[in-house]
């Protein structure tokens, strides 16, 4: 072919506008999958903020380039994946330790609801509660509760006095109780 030949110089011209065209496209993609990472990582940080992600480890390497280069090697596109893939043994340690740090809060909190779990307050209300409970024919009794946590045990196997016996077992002198 001949360099003067019109054709060839458009050819020219319109294949540099195409390879212009795919560069312009590349840099679109990566500006969009760059957007997408950035947005997955602040995701994950905010889900997760125990996890330090940028500090860099004895290698210098950190958390976060550890993940990309597990995503890389396993051909994983999305780095949320990659962080859940890289990460799985730590966050369920994560998520282990928040169900327990969960559990015994709420038991603190139903603790402190009272001995007869009425409120989610403490009320300093003077109504006395009273139970019956029959056992067998022969013998009942009547326990008298208020809304102080106390702790009174009786030692059912002393005979005598049957009524009006303060508890043998209590948790503090002051408040003994008193069975009928």
């Amino acid at each position: 072919m001949n360099e003067a030949n019109p054709l060839l110089q458009d050819f020219q011209t319109l294949k540099q506008q195409v390879q212009e065209l795919a560069q312009y496209k590349n840099a679109v993609v990566e500006r969009q999958e760059d957007q997408a990472y950035i947005g997955e990582l602040e995701s994950i940080k905010k889900q997760y903020p125990k996890i330090d992600l940028a500090t860099p480890d004895e290698t210098g390497k950190s958390l976060e380039y550890k993940i990309l280069e597990h995503a890389q090697q396993n051909g994983i596109k999305k780095f949320s994946i990659a962080f859940k893939d890289y990460m799985h043994d730590e966050l369920l340690k994560l998520k282990e330790e928040e169900a327990k740090e969960k559990l015994i809060k709420d038991k603190n909190a139903k603790s402190k609801l009272g001995i007869l779990d009425v409120s989610t307050t403490p009320t300093k209300s003077k109504q006395i509660y009273q139970k019956g409970k029959s056992y067998n024919e022969n013998k009942s009794f009547t326990a008298t509760f208020d809304e102080r946590p106390f702790i009174v045990g009786w030692d059912f196997k002393v005979q005598e006095p049957r009524s009006g016996r303060s508890g043998d077992f209590y948790a503090e002198s002051a408040n003994m109780g008193t069975i009928s």
